[in-house]
């Protein structure tokens, strides 16, 4: 039987520390019939360099050079270019399991399914390894609408586009918003509810993913990571419609998204007229919405604490979010 080919789309941008395990990652994958697609983002680090000399060890590799428009604006070119009857990302700064597209083409031929999800591990910037399945999720078919909850949840996986092999026709229709931070959040749902089949999900880690603090997530705040709230009520509000018993989930990923941006927004030191209103919508929401937390069995420890700390002031919050970023 002829193996499909699988199209690995590479944006890349500044990454040069990380690029050659990304690189050397791809070259020893076990599945063969791959197209390997880099877009150099403007990169000024030699990064282009390095894929202009991998590139022609391989025919069906290769690189795009642009001007930097940042990482949507370069999974699209690379969208545009495949040719492959699958797709999958990988972020330059992570790297693949050598069987890891061999592992998820296998699966979906084996169960004739629409996606496969395969868990992530974590490296932090000590080199230690995190398992973020960590047991959570058993290797298995999911329907959807169970897949979906567990994934709002963070159970076995997250709302990230990596780790995942996407039928190309997924993509027909949807693009990632250019100039915009949280893309994987924009796209997640519209992707994920497009299977007409059960997902399959492979709880060993195939894809290892770097956890940088100068990347545009965890870096400190700024205006931009406003859309996080956009992107994720636009989400949940597709889950809701689709499946109205995932509430609890959804509930918990729109308060989620806002105190992730009243954490880092109160950490700014001096603060402008903006930032100040905006805490204040934050709170007003996320007090308003208590019982999405107090009334919620999918709420946590953490959720509850987080609340409580609200309800004792912004600054208290602040300072509480310090004393556990420091103990974590």
């Amino acid at each position: 039987m002829k193996r499909p080919l699988v199209s690995v789309i590479v944006p890349v941008y500044n990454v040069g520390e990380y690029l050659a395990a990304s690189l050397e990652s791809l070259a020893s994958q076990t599945y063969q019939n791959l197209e390997m697609i880099f877009i150099d983002d403007g990169s000024t680090d030699g990064s282009g360099d390095a894929l202009d000399d991998f590139v022609k060890k391989y025919k069906k590799a290769i690189v795009i050079h642009q001007e930097n428009k940042g990482l949507s604006a370069a999974r699209n070119v690379g969208l545009e270019k495949m040719t492959g009857d699958y797709v999958c990302f990988l972020d330059s700064d992570d790297f693949l399991a050598d069987d890891a597209i061999e592992c998820m083409v296998e699966t979906m031929r084996k169960h004739e399914v629409d996606l496969v999800v395969c868990a992530h591990a974590e490296r932090k910037e000590d080199g230690s390894l995190n398992d973020f399945n960590g047991g959570a999720l058993a290797s298995g078919l999911y329907d959807v609408e169970e897949i979906s909850g567990n994934f709002l949840n963070e159970k076995g996986s997250n709302l990230q586009v990596i780790g995942r092999l996407y039928p190309k026709k997924f993509f027909d229709k949807v693009r990632f918003p250019v100039g915009e931070v949280y893309e994987d959040v924009a796209v997640f749902a519209q992707l994920l509810l497009q299977c007409k089949t059960k997902v399959a999900f492979i709880a060993e880690p195939k894809y290892y993913y770097n956890l940088r603090a100068n990347s545009i997530t965890h870096a400190s705040y700024n205006p931009r990571k406003n859309i996080l709230i956009k992107h994720t009520d636009e989400m949940c509000d597709l889950f809701d419609k689709r499946f109205p018993k995932l509430t609890n989930f959804t509930h918990l990923r729109r308060l989620h998204a806002r105190f992730s941006i009243l954490r880092m927004v109160s950490q700014v030191k001096k603060k402008s007229s903006k930032e100040k209103i905006l805490i204040s919508g934050l709170r007003s929401y996320i007090l308003k919405h208590a019982g999405w937390i107090l009334q919620n069995p999918e709420a946590t420890r953490r959720d509850k604490i987080a609340l409580l700390c609200l309800t004792l002031g912004n600054r208290f919050y602040a300072f509480a979010w310090r004393v556990y970023e420091r103990r974590k």
